[in-house]
């Protein structure tokens, strides 16, 4: 005879439970099996096995196995909970929202039910009846640390970030976790609190220091901070946790840009792509190293790759853009900045460089029309036309080269027969118009004639490169310039250009102490000096005293 087996169902039972939670599935499987061929009508059993297979991954069995827990005992709460929880894994948002609604209906104060609940409203894109459920849960439970993280992180996704930081404070008093320093983390740094946001990642990571997505937050915050060196490092240990981690691989790109190691960043985009071919950033960032690289045509192909895979992207069509007028395509890259305005209007780049097309194809007026639309929709670029362009030339520039050959349109400014005012900037006709009537007062007992010229093929001259385009024949010792401070600044103050003894140094002057200026330079009766010394703190001079 076989020796009697002492097991009942209720020791099987609590020995399955007891094996679950040490996470001896099979074990547990195994008790459970034995415990319903015993007692096969108690649906206890059926709901303690249906919670081993899903947990090994047997949704199906687990299924099968809640359903007939609940038919033999149709009242217990958490059953219905249990089925809930299973069919919100499976994506049946709508079949376990039926489900915790029936357990809460039976047990109006099972907590975890409304948190759970609030889970698939949150799915089911309820935000207002999730945030209901967690407000209650906690109501019931006001230590429940879970459900504060998952109210925080409703309030973070829909843009209530202060709302997410107090409930993450909560959740970390009642229990710190790394998550919760994580995305506490997060919070803050959406705040612009990059200080507190690294601390909290410090502090997941020591909690967590296997945490790929943490080291990948905080090398962004660095990144942010200019600390490049600890954002490569950062960025590369979440590569190392992570390997497929292809954001952290595109990033790490980025950093390697920045440091000018440009094959390190070429291979970080190339794994990036490899790993998701559909990566349209991949592309767009690895088009810009080779660019860099002079690779013009692999960075044309790249950039159309990443339009194909984004074509609403504005930035990646001025991207193309850029390449092609590289490659003097400029018929080309046309074609991009159009592309790219229409699809971003407020694109101030790319208005930039389509002046700069414009103005190398010959279309001055179409040139300073979009100058004007650029600077007024990113006035620092005023800075960047002002600056010196590189001459299209395929040898260096000599040391002896033109002036026409260092300007960028090649154009020599015309002889005057009076000091010569000089427009620079295109930006605002309404502004020109007003300072040209500041200038001409009949009643300064100063004013002499100026020779205004008023050309957009002169947009951005400076006053270093005055000189040089005036050439050697000018008659004038000083010359007048209008630039973008001049049509912006509230006291219009103009630039004054010494061409004789130290040909570019310069100062402003208001309009109504110009003519006083003028006259004196025209006639030698005082030196450019004395009136540079006499600027005020702003480097203007307003009048003698």
């Amino acid at each position: 005879m076989n020796p009697p087996n002492p097991d009942t169902y209720e020791s099987l039972n609590s020995r399955g439970e007891a094996k679950r939670l040490k996470g001896d599935l099979d074990g547990a499987l195994a008790d459970f099996n034995q415990a319903i061929q015993l007692k096969p009508d108690l649906a206890t059993l059926f709901n303690n096995r249906a919670m081993v297979k899903q947990a090994k991954g047997n949704l199906a069995h687990a299924l099968a196995d809640f359903d007939h827990a609940i038919h033999l005992k149709p009242d217990a709460a958490q059953f219905y909970c249990n089925r809930g929880g299973l069919k919100r894994v499976k994506g049946d948002f709508s079949g376990a929202l039926i489900d915790y609604d029936k357990g809460i209906g039976l047990k109006p104060d099972l907590v975890v039910a409304y948190n759970n609940r609030a889970l698939v409203k949150q799915s089911l894109r309820d935000f207002d009846g999730a945030l209901a459920d967690f407000s209650r849960a906690i109501e019931l439970k006001p230590d429940y640390a879970s459900a504060y993280v998952n109210r925080a992180e409703l309030h973070r996704t829909n843009g209530n970030p202060q709302g997410a930081l107090a409930d993450y404070n909560k959740a970390i008093e009642l229990k710190p976790n790394d998550i919760a320093h994580n995305n506490r983390g997060l919070v803050k740094q959406s705040l612009s609190d990059l200080d507190g946001a690294l601390a909290d990642f410090n502090r997941s990571l020591e909690l967590n220091p296997n945490s790929a997505s943490t080291y990948l937050n905080r090398g962004i915050v660095k990144k942010a901070q200019a600390d490049l060196a600890g954002a490569l490092a950062d960025y590369t240990k979440a590569i190392e946790l992570k390997p497929d981690l292809v954001i952290a691989l595109n990033n790490r790109g980025l950093v390697k840009q920045s440091l000018r190691d440009l094959p390190g960043a070429l291979a970080d985009f190339d794994h990036a792509i490899k790993l998701k071919p559909d990566l349209a950033v991949g592309w767009n960032n690895r088009g810009l190293v080779k660019r860099s690289l002079k690779d013009l045509d692999g960075a044309i192909a790249d950039f159309t790759k990443a339009i194909a895979l984004k074509p609403d992207s504005g930035s990646y069509y001025n991207n193309r853009g850029g390449a092609k007028k590289a490659k003097d395509d400029l018929a080309g890259a046309l074609a991009d900045f159009d592309h790219a305005i229409k699809l971003k209007p407020d694109h101030a780049e790319a208005w930039y460089n389509r002046s700069m097309t414009k103005s190398d194809a010959g279309d001055a007026s179409g040139a300073a029309a979009d100058l004007t639309q650029a600077i007024k929709l990113k006035p620092a670029l005023a800075e960047t036309a002002a600056k010196p362009r590189k001459a299209k030339t395929d040898k260096p520039l000599s040391a002896n080269a033109t002036a026409s050959q260092m300007n960028c349109d090649q154009k020599m400014v015309p002889l005057t027969e009076n000091p010569l005012l000089l427009r620079a900037d295109f930006s605002s006709e309404a502004a020109w118009k007003s300072l040209c009537t500041a200038l001409q007062n009949p009643d300064d007992e100063f004013n002499i004639p100026l020779s205004y010229i008023d050309d957009p093929v002169y947009t951005g001259i400076t006053a270093a490169q005055l000189p040089a385009l005036l050439g050697k024949d000018s008659p004038h010792t000083f010359a007048i310039i209008v630039d973008h401070v001049a049509l912006t600044h509230e006291d219009k103050p103009v630039m004054v250009v010494d061409l004789q003894e130290n040909p570019g140094s310069n100062f402003r002057v208001i309009p109504s102490a110009l003519g006083l200026v003028a006259s004196n330079l025209s006639t030698a009766n005082m030196g450019f000096e004395e009136f540079a010394n006499a600027v005020d703190s702003q480097g203007i001079f307003r009048g003698l005293e």
